[in-house]
């Protein structure tokens, strides 16, 4: 053989099996990963395809197959069920490895309840872990009702209703809904509501095809006493004529009588009937921190006094004195609030049935206005002493605030009585709310316009039974139902 050939062949030789030729570095181990995206935000129960995107290279960056990825689902401080689901499995722990491109795409279903939840990944060979935060949102809203359907507010003051509105899941949701009112009496402005005066305003509220409606009654504003029922017991209490700022004054315990019309002076004092440990009526004076004190007047043998009312300029306290026994012969009074000049007012009246005297007093303090001698209404001028029976009977009056009429109730011949305003000296007499009946009390509120009353509601031709707290305008006779949440027997507006 020549050497030539020789030398082709070797070279072939070399060449085949691979000689000094630069051979392809086997892959190293995995050195790096990489999240395509570390923060996802969608609606509950939603389904995200692919949404963790993870890429693993090893040491010189070149895509990495067959490493092992560890994604586990951080467990939520509140709720059991988990925030994330991983995989088509749905799972809050899973295992894979990258295919051959080094890209691995793994599924992400949202949980049932809005949050932040995180998702920590690891490659196995890489001391680093990562994470990918979900933000989880409430779902569609499906369902939204108001927190209250009945509730009273102060003229002028902005009311706003609450909502609860949630998605499928019952998940809350902060949307605002529409809202519109029946009467133009009530103004919306954002979400605030605000009646400009005294009305009763239906405000509905529509998300969607979820409507629901808040019915708004709203009072002047003003203070009253009030006999309520709380804590396991009966108090003698002040609030806000809307219902609000109740303040629980002083327990009525025992035997001790109700405080009975509980007048609120100026100066937050109270003047109320209550039955002493001698079993004898007697008008206490309770300052605003619950103390109390019977007024120490001196009244004729066997005289009690009750229905205490204090003026309107805070010196003077009016009240009726009976002998209990037969509820006669009857007076009214004045004193000062620590009992002293006390004088009758009224002559001696003999009187059957009810308990007589209900005075009210003008806001000058120059006229009183009582029943007596049969429940028959008497008008006493107080500075000159000239006392004149009207010719009818009530045991409900009430002055206005200026002082020139009040609102009596009066039997017009069926089992209603009904609710009248006329003069100071009985004229121009009207019905304002005819065909009605009322009782219990009737007391004009702040600005005159309207009356506070009880309706009473006729059974049949002999029976009736007591209504509602009822709102009568003056001018209108147009009645405004309302209640109060808690409890109340007696209450009275402050003058």
């Amino acid at each position: 053989m020549r050497p030539s050939s020789v030398l082709v062949i070797y070279s072939a030789l070399v060449t085949s099996c691979g000689g000094d030729a630069a051979a392809p570095p086997a892959p190293s181990g995995p050195s790096t990963f990489h999240l395509a995206t570390k923060n996802l935000s969608d609606t509950i129960d939603a389904r995200l395809p692919s949404a963790i995107q993870l890429t693993a290279a090893d040491g010189q960056g070149r895509p990495l197959s067959s490493a092992v990825v560890t994604l586990r689902v951080i467990p939520d401080r509140v709720y059991i069920e988990p925030g994330v689901l991983l995989g088509t499995t749905r799972d809050t722990v899973l295992t894979l490895s990258t295919p051959s491109t080094g890209v691995l795409g793994v599924d992400a279903t949202l949980g049932i309840h809005p949050g932040a939840y995180l998702v920590v990944v690891s490659v196995a060979g890489i001391a680093r872990q990562d994470t990918v935060a979900f933000n989880v949102l409430p779902g569609a809203p499906v369902s939204m009702r108001l927190t209250a359907h009945d509730t009273l507010v102060t003229v002028g003051v902005p009311y706003r209703p609450g909502f609860a509105i949630s998605d499928r899941r019952g998940n809350a949701r902060a949307d605002v809904p529409t809202l519109t009112s029946s009467s133009d009496a009530c103004h919306l402005v954002n979400e605030a509501v605000a009646a400009d005066r005294v009305a009763r305003c239906v405000i509905t509220a529509q998300l969607g095809t979820a409507v629901d409606s808040v019915s708004l009654v709203a009072l002047p504003s003003g203070r009253a006493t009030a006999v309520v029922s709380a804590l396991g017991g009966r108090w003698v209490a002040t609030m806000n004529l809307d219902g609000s700022s109740v303040k629980l004054i002083r327990a009525i315990k025992g035997t001790t009588f109700d405080a009975v019309h509980p007048s609120l002076g100026p100066s937050g004092i109270i003047a109320a009937m209550e039955v002493g440990a001698d079993n004898k009526g007697h008008v206490m004076i309770i300052e605003s921190n619950g103390d109390g004190h019977f007024v120490p007047v001196d009244l004729p043998v066997g005289a009690e006094p009750n229905w205490p009312i204090i003026s309107r300029d805070g010196q003077w306290l009016y009240f009726s004195a009976c002998v209990p026994q037969n509820f006669e012969p009857c007076r009214v009074w004045r004193s000062r609030l620590d009992g002293s000049q006390a004088s009758p007012l009224t002559t001696a009246l003999q009187v059957t049935g009810q308990r007589s005297n209900w005075p009210d007093v003008s806001s000058d303090g120059n006229t009183l206005i009582y029943s007596g001698d049969g429940e028959r209404v008497h008008v006493l001028e107080l500075p000159t002493g000239r006392d004149v029976e009207l010719g009818f009977f009530s045991q409900v009056i009430g002055i206005d605030p200026t002082g020139t009429r009040f609102v009596s109730t009066r039997y017009t011949g069926t089992i209603l009585d009904a609710l009248v305003v006329s003069n100071l000296d009985g004229t121009n007499a009207r019905d304002i709310a005819p065909g009605n009946g009322f009782y219990g009390t009737a007391q004009f509120l702040p600005g005159g316009e309207w009356i506070y009353s009880e309706q009473m509601i006729q059974d049949s031709p002999n029976t009736a039974h007591s209504g509602s707290r009822v709102l009568v305008n003056v001018n209108t006779g147009q009645m405004i139902v309302f209640s109060y949440k808690l409890p109340i027997s007696e209450m009275y507006v402050a003058r």
